[in-house]
């Protein structure tokens, strides 16, 4: 009868309290997990790497339920865990949503112009370590490719830019 009591509450994982576990153990929280169905194995780990304060991964954002308490068992963390990263998907889809449809347009046109920038100040450098001779190294070669390549690139978004301007 012993056994049976003691295996039933070896199966009962999400009861465990959080206090009996050495999160820092990561062999322990390994071996709990497996004891878990695969979707909270993943989100007890999530907790265990995000969500606990001494780990080296912790997202800053301590994981507490509505009454402001953290979680006491596995049970209530991977319940937590869950709510939090479906929140967290949720405000990512109503940014991208607010955005508009040519916002990933915008935000490609500024790296492109960005890397530009770039590349035509290590054409400046090299000119003012080289002088005239910097036009024939190698590297200014590798950099007028790159920029013929970003030209290509902001002329091919060009179009869709001065549209929306209009």
């Amino acid at each position: 009868m012993l056994v049976l009591l003691l295996s039933a509450c070896a199966s009962d994982v999400r009861s465990t309290r959080l206090a009996d576990v050495d999160l820092t153990d990561m062999a322990a929280v390994q071996e709990l997990g497996q004891r878990l169905e695969p979707g909270e194995r993943a989100a007890f780990t999530t907790f265990v790497v995000k969500h606990v304060a001494t780990s080296a991964a912790f997202c800053g954002r301590k994981l507490v339920g509505p009454d402001g308490r953290e979680p006491g068992t596995i049970g209530e963390a991977i319940e937590l865990t869950l709510a939090r990263e479906a929140d967290e998907r949720r405000a990512i889809l109503e940014y991208e949503a607010s955005r508009g449809p040519l916002q990933p347009v915008f935000d490609r046109w500024n790296e492109l112009i960005a890397e530009r920038d770039l590349i035509i100040d290590r054409q400046a450098l090299l000119t003012a370590q080289h002088g005239p001779a910097a036009s024939r190294l190698p590297e200014w070669d590798v950099l007028q490719a790159r920029l013929a390549e970003n030209g290509s690139k902001l002329t091919e978004i060009r179009p869709i830019i001065a549209r929306k301007g209009n």
